[in-house]
Formats: structure tokens, C-alpha cells, sequence
């Protein structure tokens, strides 16, 4: 081969050894008085791979060196062919230059073999085996030779052969066993010790003893690993087993007594102090949970007995709890048991005795709940019966989305389902009325889809709807499959609806009719009050014809209209007149009493005079001022009497005014003298004929 290894430190190659040979590998013979020492050295590494050294440029090679190659292999070297061994001994041939690789040796390298007949015998002082030492290592490598020598004479007198690689294996790990190789033994102190024995070399490579040591020396250390892992688990059982079975190892036993009691037992011996105090403490540890777990149930018995107990006596929600008391103390059972009354503590007792309480009150509102969700399925159930006593109704036509509950009322008073919802209806479900209106909203709902395609069909079909046309000549417009999708009741209700808007149509038309001839007839009545000379209430109507004959607004009447406004304005004129006139007595009857009354006030202070005498001047004086006060007095009185008369008068004018409808009327009515003669344009229209400002 012509690779070189990477030469180390010193120029040694890593892993071999710098001056000598490894144990096992064959010695140079001695070097010969006077000769003159060699420059190559060969060598075999661990793994029994041959390299080469050289001892004067410390340079290591797996080449073989120049020097030392036969005829033969300095032939093969020219070529690019390499031979080469697989681990089963099969020999195969190897191109470096075109990387082919071939079984059959190839022309050109057996022709060059078969040209050195002796197959490459070493020439005269060449060869590896022949190789002498140099003298300057000569001391390095005195004790491996003198060991090998001593050790090579044995070892040639007692070559066993074994038949397989299994028994050479077993008989050199049976030499491991008898030489009591240990798990931590290395190998250069075992091969020291096993080198000397026959059965060394029952296996042939290096590696391969290499191999099998570590392989037992694994395997020893496991099984001692084992086995002292069995003693120690076979300890702690004893060591445990003592500790339960002893009777004098409690929850309250100290350490030292039970080094007292274990101290000389092999168990104890064996674990060691720290580790059975460790288990000692575990050991009491579980004692004190099992006292507290032994604990725990009892008083969990004794409980759920006093629990039973009270489940027997007669305690109600509002029972409290010294009745309790007195209840389960008096108890034969609570008597007899000596553990219920001093296993458990009052506190015990009372927490029970709540939780029954509660119990009670939860037993007591479920059953509550129940009656009301009996209840409640029960009102369910009518509410589904009346619902479906509506689908009926619907079904037979009798209930559409017009239907009011008037209507509807007297079709089911008399039917079960709606006297068993009304039962339930106080109690919190629906009412009858109101899903009743669902039903409405839900049948809504369909009438507006199936109004909105009849709609469209009367529109395709320009079908006119009058107040005289009735629903069979109505719907015998449309074909049959019209009337099904649409659905009868539905197409009637459309029927309904389009009569009643041309009714409302008509009636709309009237009233804007009576509104025009209203208006003309006020302004009629504008123009009578504005003649000159004006109407009085004793004018006939056939004189006053006469005089409006030619006016536009008499004209826009008919004669009855003309003649029914003019008897309208004599009879608000005479009522005028009749509230006026009695305005003015009430006033004159007023004024008479105050007269009467400033006139009785004087003959009273003549008489208070004439009784005094006549006084003396301060007397007079006093008199004349308070006369003369009484008379400005009077004529203030007078003053605020004429002031509310004014005020009087003008109100009654106001009210004696009829209310007119139009607010141009009005302002005539208030403001004669202001507003002008009302404007007639002659047409028909609603909004000619009006007043305008």
C-alpha cells in the first residue's frame, strides 16, 4: 500500500510504540558483534497491523521501506494494480488510477508474477525477519526480549489447537477465570499475569484477547453488581421484617433501642448504621400513618353512625340544635354504643347534626323542584294542546291573521285544551292571548309572502276592485292553481284590503268635496258681512239675492248651499246681538249698585255728624277731609269700575264672534276693518275660493 500514516511526536506513528516492539510480536534476532546497525525496524500495532520505523529519522511508514522489498514486489510497485485481502481471507485486485476493482488477477500483474518464479525471495541482507537492532536502543528493548524468550520456549512446547473460535474463546476466558482476573484489573496487568499460560494463545490476534477480556471483565463487574445488589436487597428485607415483627418497636421507639435490639445481626452488620437509621425512620413513619389511617376510619364509622342515628330521630328543618341534643342523648342507640359517645367530639356532633339540617332542606326543596317541573310539563303539555287547537282552527280556515280574539273566543271557550292552559297561564307560562299572537305573526308572516304574488297577479291582470264587486266574481279571475298557491283564506283577506282602500278612496273623495263647498260657503258668508249697507237680521233671503246675484262666490254655490250659509250668518248675528245687549244690562245693574251703595255710605256719615253735634273746629276739619277723601275715594272706585267694564265689553265682543274653521275666516271675524276682500278664482280646485290676506 502506499499510504503513510501521520506520523506523531518524534515522528511516531499515534498508537505505536516509539523504540520497541508491543508484547507479543516477533523479535529482530541480536545484533551481531561488529555489524553494522540497520536503519528500519518492523513493528505490529494493537489491531496486529504491521508498520515500520526508522531509527534515524524517527519517521514510521505502513509502506514496507525500498530497501526491504523483494524482486517482486519492486515490479509490482510500477504498476497501477493493488492487491488486497478481505476479512475473510479472499484476495481481490484494485486499480488506483480507474478505481476498478476486479476478483481475477489482472494480465498484466500475473505476468510480472509469473516472471519471479521465486516469488519474490529477499535479496542478501534484506527482509524484515532478519532485521538486527541498533545498538543505541539496544537497553529499551532488553527486557521485552528477555521476557519473550523465557516466555517463547513454554509457549512453543504447549500449542493446543481448538476446533472452533468458540472453544479457543471459552478456554482463554476460562484462563481469566482461573487466574481470578478482577473488574477492575487493566489489560496490561492481566496479560502479565495469563502471557505465560499455553491457553494465551488459544486466540490468535491480539485484539481478539483484547476484545474477550473486556467482554468478561463486563460481565464480572455486572454480576458482582448484582449479587451485591441482591445481598442488599435481601438485607433491607430482613432488616424491615425485624422491625414488624419485634414487639418492642412501636411508633414511639428511639434509634438507639433499636440498635440495642439489631446491632449484632448480619443485616445490620451489612447495610450499616446510616442506612437501617434511614429504614428505621421510613418503618416509623409508616407506623404513624397507619395509627392515623386506623384512626381515620374508625372515626368515619363512628360518624356515619351517628349520622344513621339521626336519620331515625324526628328532626325536622327547624329543629334546632338543643332539641337535637336531647333527641340523640335520650337514644337507645347512642346509649349502647360507648364508642359513639366518646370516639367523637361535640364539634363532631354538631357539624353532623348541621349537615343533616342541610340535608333536610336540600331533600326539602328538591322535592319542591319536582312538583314544580311536574307542574311545569304539565303546563307544557296544555300549551301544546292549545297550540295545536289553533293549528286547527287554522287548518278549517277559521283563523287567519285578521282574527281578532273576540272572534276567535267563542270558538274555543268550550274545548279542554283551552281550559287546561288556563290553568297554567297564572303560574308563569304563556297566556292563551299571547300565543295566540304568535300564531298571528306567524300567519302574518305567510299572508304578506302571498300578498305581496296576489298583488302582483291583480296588477298583470289589471283587475279592478269596487265596493260592489263581490269575492266569487273576484277570484274567478285567477285559475286554480293561482288560487292554491296563493291559498284561498289569503287571496279573501287581499280582497278585503283592496275593497276597503276603494271604499277609503270614495270617502276621501267626499270629504275633499265638503271641504271645498265649506269653504266657498265662508267666503260667502265674508261677503255678506262686508256689504253696505250691511245685512241685518230682519233681511229676508230673496232680498238679499238680489244684491249678491252677480258676486263670484254666490255663483261657485248651488242655490240650497247659498241660501244654507246666509241663514247661518243671520243666526250667529242674532246671537251676537242677544249676548251684547245682555252685556249691557248687566253693566247698567252694576253701575245702579254702586250708586246705591256710595249713597247709603253718606246718609251714614250725616248721621255719625248730626249725633256728634256740631265739635269743635279739629272735629270739622276731620270730617271735611275724610268727605273729601271719600269722594276722590269714589272717583278712583269709579275709575277701575269704568276700566273693568271696558275689559268686560271687549270680551264679550270676542266671544259673541263665531269660530270659524279657516283661519282666514277667523282673522275676518277678529279684524274686519283689516282684512281685504277675499280673492275667488273662479275653478274648482280644493284650494281656489280660500281667503287671502
Amino acid at each position: 500500500m502506499s499510504w503513510m500514516p501521520p506520523t506523531g511526536q518524534g515522528g511516531m506513528a499515534p498508537g505505536a510504540p516509539p523504540y520497541m516492539p508491543m508484547y507479543g510480536s516477533p523479535m529482530p534476532p541480536p545484533v551481531a558483534a561488529g555489524a553494522a546497525p540497520v536503519v528500519w525496524q518492523s513493528h505490529t500495532n494493537a489491531d496486529g497491523k504491521m508498520y515500520w520505523f526508522n531509527t534515524i529519522t524517527k519517521q514510521s511508514t505502513w509502506e514496507k521501506p525500498e530497501e526491504l522489498k523483494t524482486p517482486l514486489e519492486k515490479a509490482l510497485a510500477s504498476l497501477p494494480w493493488k492487491e488486497y485481502t478481505t476479512k475473510e481471507g479472499k484476495k481481490y485486485y484494485s486499480n488506483s488510477e480507474t478505481k476498478k476493482t476486479v476478483w481475477e488477477m489482472p494480465p498484466e500483474y500475473k505476468a510480472i508474477v509469473d516472471a519471479h518464479p521465486d516469488n519474490g525471495q529477499p535479496a542478501e541482507g534484506e527482509g524484515s525477519g532478519a532485521l538486527v537492532v541498533a545498538q543505541p536502543i539496544q537497553q529499551k528493548v532488553l527486557v521485552a526480549s528477555a521476557y519473550t524468550k523465557r516466555t517463547a520456549a513454554a509457549l512453543a512446547a504447549e500449542e493446543i489447537e481448538y476446533k472452533t473460535k468458540e472453544d479457543a474463546e471459552a478456554a482463554f476466558r476460562k484462563l481469566l477465570e482461573e487466574t481470578g482476573v478482577k473488574p477492575n484489573w487493566t489489560w496490561e496487568q492481566t496479560m502479565r499475569a495469563i502471557i505465560s499460560n499455553p491457553r494465551y494463545n488459544a486466540l490468535k490476534t491480539l485484539q481478539e484477547r483484547k476484545s474477550a477480556f473486556m467482554q468478561f471483565v463486563e460481565e464480572k463487574r455486572v454480576k458482582e453488581e448484582n449479587d451485591f445488589k441482591a445481598k442488599m436487597d435481601r438485607s433491607r428485607y430482613d432488616f424491615i421484617e425485624l422491625l414488624k415483627n419485634h414487639k418492642e418497636v412501636t411508633s414511639n421507639t428511639r434509634w438507639r433501642k433499636v440498635v440495642e435490639l439489631f446491632g449484632n445481626e448480619e443485616c445490620f452488620k451489612f447495610l450499616g448504621p446510616g442506612a437501617c437509621e434511614t429504614m428505621f425512620e421510613n418503618h416509623v413513619t409508616e407506623l404513624h400513618r397507619r395509627e392515623k389511617e386506623d384512626q381515620r376510619v374508625r372515626r368515619k364509622e363512628n360518624m356515619e353512625k351517628f349520622r344513621n342515628l339521626l336519620s331515625t330521630l324526628p328532626i325536622t328543618v327547624k329543629t334546632t340544635w338543643k332539641e337535637g341534643q336531647e333527641m340523640y342523648t335520650k337514644s337507645m342507640d347512642y346509649n349502647l354504643d360507648a364508642k359513639l359517645q366518646t370516639s367523637l367530639d361535640p364539634i363532631d356532633h354538631l357539624t353532623l347534626f348541621e349537615d343533616h339540617i342541610k340535608q333536610l332542606e336540600t331533600d326539602f326543596f328538591n322535592s319542591i323542584q319536582k312538583r314544580r317541573d311536574a307542574q311545569r310539563r304539565e303546563e307544557r303539555k296544555a300549551r301544546e294542546g292549545f297550540r295545536d287547537l289553533l293549528k286547527e282552527l287554522v287548518k278549517r280556515g277559521e283563523l287567519h291573521s285578521r282574527s281578532m280574539w273576540k272572534e276567535v273566543y267563542p270558538l274555543i271557550k268550550d274545548d279542554e285544551r283551552y281550559r287546561w292552559v288556563l290553568v297554567g297561564a297564572g303560574a308563569g307560562g304563556s297566556e292563551p292571548l299571547e300565543m295566540l299572537w304568535d300564531v298571528l305573526c306567524q300567519l302574518d308572516e305567510e299572508y304578506f309572502r302571498a300578498r305581496s304574488a296576489a298583488m302582483d297577479l291583480v296588477k298583470q291582470m289589471d283587475v279592478i276592485v269596487t265596493s260592489e264587486l263581490s269575492f266569487s266574481l273576484f277570484a274567478a279571475r285567477f285559475s286554480e292553481d293561482q288560487v292554491a298557491s296563493i291559498g284561498e283564506a289569503n287571496l279573501k283577506m287581499v280582497f278585503e284590503e283592496l275593497q276597503q282602500r276603494a271604499a277609503e278612496k270614495m270617502e276621501d273623495e267626499k270629504k275633499r268635496l265638503e271641504r271645498k263647498v265649506r269653504k266657498r260657503m265662508d267666503s260667502f258668508r265674508h261677503i255678506l258681512k262686508r256689504m253696505d249697507p250691511p245685512v241685518g237680521t230682519n233681511d229676508s233671503w230673496e232680498s238679499v239675492r238680489s244684491r249678491v246675484s252677480g258676486k263670484p262666490e254666490y255663483m261657485a254655490l248651488e242655490e240650497p248651499q247659498a241660501e244654507a250659509a246666509f241663514a247661518v250668518y243671520i243666526e250667529k248675528l242674532k246671537d251676537s246681538k242677544a249676548e251684547r245687549s245682555e252685556s249691557e244690562e248687566e253693566d247698567d245693574r252694576r253701575k245702579a249698585s254702586r250708586r246705591k251703595e256710595k249713597d247709603r255710605d253718606r246718609e251714614r256719615d250725616r248721621d255719625k255728624d248730626r249725633d256728634r253735634g256740631s265739635g269743635s273746629s279739629r272735629k270739622k276739619h276731620r270730617r271735611h277731609h275724610r268727605d273729601s277723601g271719600a269722594e276722590s275715594g269714589s272717583d278712583a272706585g269709579g275709575d277701575r269700575d269704568r276700566k273693568r267694564r271696558k275689559r268686560s265689553r271687549r270680551s264679550d265682543d270676542e266671544d259673541e264672534r263665531p269660530k270659524r274653521s279657516s283661519t282666514a275666516t277667523r282673522a275676518a271675524d277678529m279684524k274686519m276693518d283689516v282684512v281685504p276682500d277675499p280673492v275667488y278664482r273662479g275653478d274648482d280646485s280644493e284650494e281656489e275660493g280660500e281667503v287671502r290676506g
